[in-house]
């Protein structure tokens, strides 16, 4: 998950995800969160560990339903920062295992369009390499106000309590 580029809002997300994907009382699917509330990613050797997946049938590959079923999601929330999404590549770099066989989904919070040939585009295509069999999401936090929004490809979703958005920071716009 890449989030907006400050650390507060990169934090809200990690919360908000935790909360949103504890486990249910049938124990829900796994997860490893390799990031935490406070913490954005810092490579080491306790998080390159963490990143190997495990694999019930080594013979087959990991997107296989018989090691795929059996094997903890990983998740990671990193703020939209060139330096971070290279420590990010970096860290699947170090991993030197066949990430062709890592089912991935990159959803990108922030939702700002990525300039061409700029370093983040340079950045997040690189990423992107690292992970093959990656897809990747953008989606944008617009408020339902702009009139300029295509209504037919969005749906609006009712904002959590609690959560900021730009018309408490801002107003609404003219």
């Amino acid at each position: 998950m890449i989030s907006p580029p400050l650390n507060a809002a990169r934090s809200q997300l990690q919360a908000r995800l935790r909360e949103g994907l504890a486990p249910g009382p049938d124990g829900g699917a796994p997860l490893l969160w390799i990031t935490s509330d406070e913490t954005d990613l810092h490579p080491s050797i306790s998080r390159i560990q963490a990143m190997r997946f495990e694999e019930a049938e080594p013979d087959l590959p990991l997107y296989d339903p018989a090691n795929l079923g059996k094997t903890m999601a990983r998740l990671l929330v990193v703020k939209k920062n060139v330096s971070v999404l290279r420590k990010t590549a970096m860290l699947f770099n170090a991993l030197k295992a066949p990430l062709s066989e890592v089912p991935a989904l990159v959803i990108d919070a922030d939702g700002r369009p990525v300039l061409p040939g700029s370093a983040m585009e340079h950045t997040t295509t690189r990423l992107k390499s690292v992970l093959p069999r990656a897809q990747h999401v953008t989606f944008a936090a617009l408020e339902p106000t702009e009139a300029d929004s295509p209504n037919t490809f969005m749906m609006w979703l009712p904002r959590p309590p609690g959560m900021t958005s730009s018309v408490d920071l801002v107003g609404d716009l003219p």
